[in-house]
This record gives structure tokens, C-alpha cells and sequence, in this order.
């Protein structure tokens, strides 16, 4: 089944994780966890849960847009678009990357190699996982359209226990070859993390919660039950995964321990943390139409892709004078200006050509 109205809180979570990663960036580009030394983790509790929220909602559109399409009309009917949303990604990826050499966070070469996954970008690495992942999309959604919700909780469980495997491993061993599979698979310490194969359970994770409304081959769970059933098998995962206490294991979470080592505990956890996102989400927003000031900020959210790739990008260049303009002055202005151009891109000259063969998408536009 397939819910036809708009699910509002849905438009909400998106907006909520865009705003809490570019927070999240904002508050390292002014330096304030550097000077706040060990209680910086007061506020990392939060922010880091950006990642995987951002990711998790990534995985959740996925399957609530395409799923039904591939099923009604093969995968060849959605592969192109997301082809295409593959690029846009990686392109986006190499602007924030060219951005940070712009402001000075990068040399030449080191924004050379990271268009080769040799390097990392600054506050860009998560689109290149989303690339990354667009690429094997269609496969994805083949086999899940085949097997059902089975697929996804199986997979989801396989890239657990896979990440814990991986751990065993550095990058060392592997030469020249060191690095990129440190960024696909997580080998040894990856700062800019997660790697893209533990991505890709944020990413699974979304797309089972989203199987509430589009499930077709089985049995369909309710929102609620679903967000339950995920929560206890990542309990169940974390009790064979994460050898700390649960306090210790917060802390590690929050602090990039788990983060840059790609351990399970980052994951796990960061899954849970979506699932009581969205739950909360449901709760108090739903399907009710939003307020008007509500309304007017979604745009930012439905416009994922171009609403983070421009903060990260204003942040790069902006560099250390953010902490001039402040922090919630610097966000304020940027989401008043991306709310502009979002509900006015249409009347730019060109744009309805370019959309047609890049599939821009845009909330006006659904």
C-alpha cells in the first residue's frame, strides 16, 4: 500500500537532519568543541547523531519512491534517474571538496586525490557514499522487490556482522590500495567516516522502516511496529557487537571513537537514535498539514541534496570567519536564502530544461 497524502512528518525529519549536520559543521568551523575540551560531549550527544539520521532518511526515500516503480515497472525504469542522482552526488562531493582547497582546509593535491577516493573532502564525505550507493540502488531494489522485507532485515544484519569483520583488517596491509578501501570498507581509522559499506546500514535501516508504507509482497507492519521490531533487533546486534557498557558505548558514540574506527557500536546505535528521531517525529507531526512557518522551512529538506551541498560550501569558504558572523546567524541567513531560491528556482532562465535531463527535484515541483 502506498499512502497517497503527503506524509508531513516525513518532509520534517529531512529538514531536521539537514539542519542538525550543517549544525554539526557550523560548530567545528568556529572551533567551539575544540575550546570546550571534554564537555564539547554534551553537545556531540546530539549532533552526532546527524550522520546517520541524514543517511537513514537517504535509505527511507529510496524505497518510499522507488520501490512500487521497480515493481510495477522493472528496475529499468528507475535506473536511469538514479544514474543520474548518482552524479549529482559525486559532482556535488568534488565541489565541497574544491571548496575546502578554495578555502585553504586542502592543497591541490590533496583535493585531486580525494576526486579518486584518495582523500577525504571537508563536511563532504557523505555524498560520496551516496554515490556510491545510488550506483547499486537498482540492484538493491530488485532483489528487495523479489524477496521482500526478509531481504532488508537479512542484508541489514550481513553489513553488521560484515563491519565487524572488516575491523580486523587495516589499511596498512594493503598498500597503495590502503585508502580507498579504507573509505569503501572502513579499514583501520578513517576520520572522515563512516565508510560507505557502513553507510549503507543507515541506508537499509530507512529503506525497512519505509517498507511500512510501501510493503507489497508481504504482510505489511505499521509504522510503529516496524520502528519497535528494528529497535529490538539492533539491541539483540548490539549485544553481540558492541562489547562496552551502554553508558560507555553513548560516550564512545558521541566522542568519534566509534566513528573513526567504523566499529559496529557507531551504527548500531545511530540506528537507534533514527528510529527514536522518527518515532518522536510521528508523533507530534504526522500527516497534518504543517503550520505556515513550518511549511515555509521544508523546502530545505525535500531539497536534500542542493541544501547540503551549498552549506558545506558556504562553511568551506567562509572558513574561520563564521565565528565572526556567529554561528546562528550564519544558519539563519543560509536557510533564509536556500527557502528564496528553492520556491523560485523555477523562474531561472534555463532551469526547466536542465531539470528535464538531470531530474532536479524540488518540493513546488512533487
Amino acid at each position: 500500500m502506498i499512502v497517497n497524502k503527503r506524509l508531513t512528518f516525513i518532509d520534517v525529519a529531512r529538514t531536521y537532519a539537514i539542519f542538525l549536520a550543517l549544525l554539526a559543521h557550523a560548530l567545528v568551523s568556529v572551533g567551539l568543541f575544540k575550546d570546550m575540551g571534554s564537555d564539547s560531549i554534551l553537545i556531540k550527544q546530539f549532533t552526532r547523531t546527524a550522520t546517520p539520521m541524514f543517511v537513514f532518511m537517504f535509505g527511507f526515500m529510496m524505497e518510499f519512491v522507488y520501490a512500487r516503480r521497480v515493481l510495477y515497472g522493472g528496475v529499468t525504469t528507475v535506473s536511469r534517474r538514479l544514474f543520474i542522482r548518482s552524479f549529482q552526488c559525486y559532482f556535488a562531493y568534488a565541489l565541497t571538496s574544491f571548496s575546502a582547497f578554495i578555502g585553504e582546509y586542502k592543497s591541490f593535491e590533496s583535493f585531486l586525490a580525494s576526486l579518486f577516493f584518495l582523500a577525504d573532502s571537508r563536511f563532504g564525505n557523505i555524498l560520496r557514499a551516496y554515490s556510491v550507493m545510488l550506483i547499486v540502488t537498482p540492484l538493491v531494489l530488485k532483489l528487495r522487490v523479489r524477496f521482500g522485507i526478509v531481504f532488508l532485515i537479512l542484508g541489514l544484519v550481513v553489513v553488521l556482522f560484515v563491519i565487524e569483520l572488516i575491523g580486523n583488517y587495516r589499511a596498512e596491509e594493503f598498500g597503495l590500495l590502503g585508502k580507498p578501501l579504507a573509505i569503501l570498507f572502513g579499514l583501520g581509522s578513517v576520520r572522515g567516516g563512516p565508510s560507505v559499506v557502513g553507510a549503507f546500514s543507515f541506508y537499509i535501516a530507512g529503506m525497512i522502516v519505509a517498507t511500512s508504507f510501501t510493503a507489497f509482497k508481504s504482510r505489511q507492519l505499521n509504522f510503529v511496529n516496524i520502528l519497535l521490531l528494528l529497535s529490538l533487533l539492533m539491541v539483540v546486534m548490539g549485544y553481540f557487537l558492541i562489547p562496552e557498557t551502554p553508558s560507555v558505548a553513548w560516550v564512545y558514540f558521541a566522542d568519534f571513537t566509534y566513528r573513526a574506527i567504523n566499529a559496529p557500536g557507531y551504527f548500531i546505535i545511530g540506528i537507534l537514535s533514527s528510529v527514536l528521531s522518527l518515532g518522536v517525529l510521528y508523533f507530534l507531526v504526522g500527516s497534518r498539514p504543517p503550520g505556515r512557518l513550518l511549511g515555509w522551512f521544508l523546502p530545505i529538506g525535500t531539497s536534500s541534496l542542493i541544501s547540503y551541498t551549498l552549506g558545506n560550501i558556504a562553511l568551506n569558504l567562509l572558513g574561520d570567519r563564521v565565528s565572526f558572523l556567529g554561528v546562528w546567524f550564519f544558519l539563519g541567513v543560509f536557510f533564509l536564502c536556500l527557502v528564496i531560491v528553492t520556491r523560485n528556482i523555477g523562474m531561472v532562465p534555463g532551469y526547466r530544461s536542465m531539470a528535464a535531463l538531470l531530474n532536479f527535484r524540488f518540493l513546488k515541483e512533487k
